[in-house]
């Protein structure tokens, strides 16, 4: 386990400078372009795009605490939401393990054992990552898909599916998994298959309404048209896959930026593109500590006993 922390410790430390420095010499290498660059700074509209998105992450722990009742348990939503944006701040600690050690320790605050905060956790990204391969699968222009243009049509045909994985039957088998790989009790899932349908409708809701804050951010600073918001969406969701499955890079950072200017080249020039992408990550950051802060005005916070 040592060998492997330190493994990583290398490879974040390597890869990570490795794609903010390609960020940055596409942006000094293009500075003539920045310059020229038609810029529309609307401090409004980004102070809105901020609160939006804090309350899309708050709709987030909505779908948890929804996910939660599917299994049996019931928790205060104050507590809870305090306890998931504390330990949200430690995903920039490399390796996705911090986020779930940081919600096992604030756990018991809102009345939750760790190995339900674990289990649950796992099975929430599931549909996480599954509604945003959904939302990016559906919602991305074919001119945007670059070399995988020629497979979009064919996911779209076969993502259909995908809706198999929520069943219940998958679920459980899932989470028998992860019970003998943890040696511990795992929850038991007890909802039917269209209980599962639903919270991954709930969980895509979620991306498209996380796009739909991107896209005021990116109009914060540039002009782009209406129609433009179903590929903002489907890309910010993508670059989130992209970033999480990175587990080595803390919150994705590097990769997820890299994988935003990419796509956002399709709209903008491409120095434009990575200067946005990383304003994107300050603008995130934000979204999620002022949650945060306000949560933590209240010092402690009540259990499930009261």
């Amino acid at each position: 386990m040592t060998d492997r922390a330190t493994l990583r410790k290398i490879v974040a430390g390597v890869l990570v400078p490795a794609a903010f420095f390609f960020l940055g010499r596409e942006i000094f290498r293009n500075l003539e372009q920045l310059r020229s660059f038609r810029w529309e700074i609307r401090p409004g509209l980004l102070a809105l795009s901020v609160v939006a998105l804090a309350l899309v992450l708050v709709w987030g722990v909505v779908v948890w605490r929804v996910l939660l009742t599917r299994v049996g348990v019931e928790v205060p939503f104050r507590a809870l939401a305090r306890a998931w944006f504390l330990a949200n701040l430690s995903r920039y600690i490399p390796g996705v393990v911090w986020q779930f050690v940081s919600l096992a320790q604030l756990g018991p605050s809102a009345g939750l054992a760790p190995a339900t905060i674990v289990t649950s956790l796992l099975v929430q990204m599931g549909f996480l990552l599954h509604s945003a391969a959904l939302v990016g699968v559906y919602l991305l222009p074919l001119p945007l898909a670059g070399k995988l243009a020629p497979v979009l049509p064919v996911l779209r045909w076969i993502m259909p599916l995908s809706l198999a994985l929520v069943h219940p039957a998958v679920i459980r088998a899932a989470l028998r998994l992860a019970g003998r790989v943890t040696r511990r009790p795992v929850l038991e899932w007890r909802t039917g298959w269209l209980g599962g349908v639903g919270l991954l409708a709930l969980a895509a809701g979620s991306w498209v309404a996380y796009g739909a804050a991107f896209h005021l951010f990116l109009l914060s600073f540039v002009e782009l048209p209406p129609s433009a918001l179903p590929a903002v969406i489907a890309i910010n969701a993508i670059a989130w896959i992209v970033g999480y499955v990175v587990f080595f890079a803390p919150g994705g950072l590097g990769f997820k930026e890299a994988a935003l200017a990419l796509l956002l080249a399709g709209f903008v020039p491409g120095a434009v593109a990575a200067s946005l992408a990383l304003a994107a990550r300050l603008w995130t950051v934000a979204g999620e500590v002022l949650p945060a802060l306000l949560l933590l005005r209240r010092g402690s916070v009540p259990t499930q006993d009261g």
